[in-house]
């Protein structure tokens, strides 16, 4: 099952500030593999899969690929409860 972390795990994480990974993101550096909602300032989420690549791609300026459609339920739960995860986040 794939294990999904918000931008603030990312982060953490990496080491690195969470502007960096929301100014790329923004710019198409990467993309996320879900959003809480439309508005730019909605909270992200990625796959833990991608960890590597999200760092090579922030490392190196290079866009990384896009996420892969989601394979069953348990990914969907998976995903649905990183959003959840991450909005109360933003709302700290």
């Amino acid at each position: 099952m794939t294990t999904f972390l918000t931008a603030s795990e990312i982060s953490r994480e990496l080491s690195l500030p969470l502007n960096r990974i929301t100014h790329a993101v923004e710019i198409g550096a990467i993309v996320p593999d879900g959003r809480a909602g439309k508005n730019t300032n909605s909270a992200i989420i990625f796959s833990a899969n991608r960890l590597a690549e999200i760092k090579a791609a922030l490392a190196t300026g290079t866009p990384a690929t896009k996420p892969e459609p989601l394979r069953d339920i348990a990914e969907v739960s998976a995903k649905a409860a990183a959003i959840h995860r991450a909005k109360k986040e933003a709302g700290k």
